[in-house]
């Protein structure tokens, strides 16, 4: 994704990372949130891309109005409202899950779809899959 052109053009294009749903076939437990928490960090680690704080909105609009309406804090450094930066994209996924038995060998095969939709025009701009394959003897 960091590669793509699309993103290449913005310096520093801001996201925000959406929903990564389990498609049908997945019968065990699968971390969707650590995965997601994950694809951002190194993300934000190639220095390339900038992401909104989406899980802690609530948080934060509380901490602004806290600081605006406390009499005890310096107005001159209370954060404002209407300060919040907007998305330019947003990052969703699925991940769908395939049981092949054969003999004694069980593969499982999960396939992590990702697409990078333009939040103005609702395009999406960037698709990849990711194909992982996890082996079990009986």
């Amino acid at each position: 994704m960091l590669q793509s052109p699309v993103l290449s053009e913005k310096e520093k294009p801001i996201l925000t990372l959406g929903d990564i749903k389990i498609g049908s076939g997945v019968t065990e437990h699968i971390d969707t949130k650590q995965i997601k928490h994950s694809i951002r960090t190194n993300l934000i680690k190639s220095n390339k891309i900038r992401f909104i704080d989406n899980e802690n909105t609530k948080a934060l609009e509380r901490e602004i109005d806290y600081q605006n309406s406390n009499e005890y804090i310096d107005k001159t450094t209370a954060k404002k409202r209407g300060k919040f930066v907007s998305p330019d994209y947003i990052l969703n996924g699925r991940i769908s899950a395939i049981k092949k038995e054969n003999g004694s060998i069980i593969d499982n095969y999960y396939l992590l779809t990702l697409n990078l939709t333009d939040i103005k025009t609702r395009m999406i701009v960037w698709s990849e899959e990711k194909e992982i394959r996890k082996s079990l003897e009986k």
